[in-house]
């Protein structure tokens, strides 16, 4: 059976990486493969589908729907200079994005229509992510069918609870934190969120609630009222193309095929945004502002090979590509993330201390910058939050898996030998000791003492008060603001500017980072760090590989600053 597993390794292995290698080799970062010329007269057709993360790190030019929000913003501002584009369609379909996503995109094309070419929208099944795009438009038409329609649900956070599984299994999750509101391990230990903790989701959904209505009513001219009476008055939960006109969401009601002729638009005119690849550009200037996407997750290389995921190694060559070109003259850090390890965070924390010192950071919230995720941001000149960015959570949390009652359902006896207090003490099929719970409460005091530090000297705030802040609590953008949390709720395009003026620049152009990779680079590292490539295989019993996952998703040698719960 080893050998079979290593002889398939050494043939498969090397034919996926041929043939990733000529895919990327044939796929370069600007999409020229599928890249179509510009006629004049052209639409700019935007249909997104599926998730639309804020920066796609890995180039993925051979999948011909997939993009992000910086590829079609960065699409917009140049067909707003290209003299072919002569107007935008937009017709998404059930995206998965962040409304700070949304929002970014609404920028642009905001500017775009500042230039005097119309924005139109089409509909035909559609979620509420996909209105609040659509809503951008000048006119929105809708398709009459009966089978058409929109999803309008409103704000929810579903929150599962594993803690009557886990008893079943004979596992305990001791959760150890620092923060009455950190609620991160509670889906784990209890069987409800704590009165803290739901009382501050609560909060902050509301106010989210709010801003998805004043959102839609802004740009549609209605009254908030309207809004909210289409959310919580309406009969059917499938919103019909009528009622959409009746409540104002919508301009016509008409099939897409009739709509474009309205316009003079056939279908060979429409320029799928994926395949657009401007003869113009936007004007820029010679000294630069990089723009660094930090996303995902924080974690230690070794423990994460996500290519969207954030780690110390990543910010170092983010780093050295800036230190290396002497035009980079300001650093904006468009931050999405809810954080994760402690130790890395403070890395993290202490090599963008080190950069501040040479040229000006402003810090662009996405849709979350919590706990790590705040913890990284700390260290700028300034921070613009987007309207809906979800900040704070600081706090600090660490999860230790008790196995032994799990033991005892599989019939396996455990007995250590042992030199020194806490020898074994990580033993998943030890109950953990007093000593060591409070040991580790202890140290997650210190990490917790060392995080609200870090805020106080950047943020200017008083230890006193930031405790009134801390404690684990999330924050709204605008709240976060009242608090000085923050320095502005803002856009992408605000923290560039702002950068600009930190900086003394009035002419500038953006650059990117960090640079795209090709699928084949991404594929070779992780061959590399393959343990089936490296090693033989064994088999384990079903015991060892529940204790193996359990000791996997719970890390309990990690302390992190983590936002619990996700809020789109």
């Amino acid at each position: 059976m080893k050998k079979n597993y290593l002889l398939i390794g050494c043939l498969v292995f090397p034919i996926l990486a041929v043939i990733a290698f000529f895919i990327g080799l044939n796929r370069p970062v600007r999409n020229v493969a599928y890249s179509k010329p510009v006629k004049s007269d052209s639409w700019l057709q935007i249909s997104p589908t599926g998730i639309i993360e804020d920066y796609n790190e890995v180039n993925r030019s051979f999948m011909a729907n997939t993009t992000s929000v910086q590829d079609i913003c960065t699409k917009i501002n140049d067909a707003a200079f290209d003299k072919n584009i002569k107007g935008i369609m937009l017709q998404p379909s059930f995206i998965q994005i962040r409304t700070a996503g949304i929002n970014e995109i609404g920028e642009a094309i905001k500017a775009f229509k500042q230039t005097g070419k119309p924005v139109i929208a089409h509909l035909e099944m559609q979620s509420q992510q996909d209105y609040m795009l659509a809503v951008l438009a000048d006119t929105i038409a809708m398709e009459p069918s009966s089978a058409a329609g929109m999803f309008f649900e409103g704000v929810q956070a579903n929150i599962s609870f594993y803690k009557n599984l886990l008893d079943k299994l004979g596992l305990k999750i001791n959760v150890i934190k620092s923060g009455e509101y950190k609620g991160a391990g509670e889906t784990y230990s209890q069987t409800s969120l704590s009165p803290e903790t739901y009382g501050n989701l609560k909060e902050v959904l509301s106010d989210r609630y709010e801003l998805i209505i004043s959102y839609i009513a802004d740009h549609r001219n209605l009254s908030t009222d309207q809004v909210r009476a289409v959310f919580e008055n309406r009969d059917e939960y499938l919103l019909s193309a009528d009622y959409a006109l009746q409540s104002g969401l919508i301009d016509k009601v008409i099939g897409k095929d009739e709509f474009l002729k309205q316009y003079g638009i056939t279908k060979k005119q429409l320029l799928p945004v994926t395949s657009y690849s401007p003869a113009t550009k936007a004007p820029a200037g010679k000294d630069k502002i990089a723009v660094c996407y930090l996303q995902g997750g924080i974690s230690q290389k070794v423990m994460s090979y996500m290519p969207e995921g954030i780690n110390a190694d990543k910010v170092q060559g983010i780093i050295d590509q800036i230190n290396q070109d002497s035009k980079v003259k300001a650093v904006v850090l468009r931050v999405n993330s809810p954080g994760g390890s402690a130790l890395e965070s403070e890395i993290i924390y202490r090599k963008l201390e080190e950069l501040k010192s040479r040229v000006p950071i402003v810090v662009s919230m996405s849709g979350v910058a919590a706990s790590g995720g705040y913890y990284i941001s700390a260290p700028s000149d300034y921070i613009v939050a987007d309207p809906f960015t979800v900040t704070g959570s600081i706090g600090v949390v660490q999860l230790l898996p008790d196995a032994s009652g799990l033991s005892k359902k599989v019939g396996i006896t455990n007995q250590t030998i042992a030199f020194g207090k806490y020898a074994g003490s990580m033993n998943l099929m030890n109950t953990p000791s007093q000593e060591l719970v409070a040991s580790l409460q202890r140290n997650s005091a210190n990490i917790y003492k060392e995080f609200k530090q870090r805020v106080v000297k950047y943020r200017k705030i008083d230890i006193d008060s930031l405790e009134a802040l801390a404690g684990g609590r999330v924050w709204s953008a605008q709240d976060a603001l009242d608090n000085r949390l923050i320095d502005q709720v803002g856009t992408l395009s605000d923290a560039i500017m702002k950068a600009a003026e930190l900086a003394k620049l009035t002419s500038y152009q953006t650059v990117v980072l960090p640079q795209k990779r090709q699928y084949w680079e991404l594929l070779f590292e992780q061959l590399n760090n393959s343990q089936m490539a490296k090693s033989e295989m064994s088999l384990e019993t079903i015991s060892d590989l529940i204790v193996s996952q359990v000791r996997n998703i719970f890390k309990p040698y990690s302390v992190l600053c983590l936002m619990p719960f996700e809020l789109e």
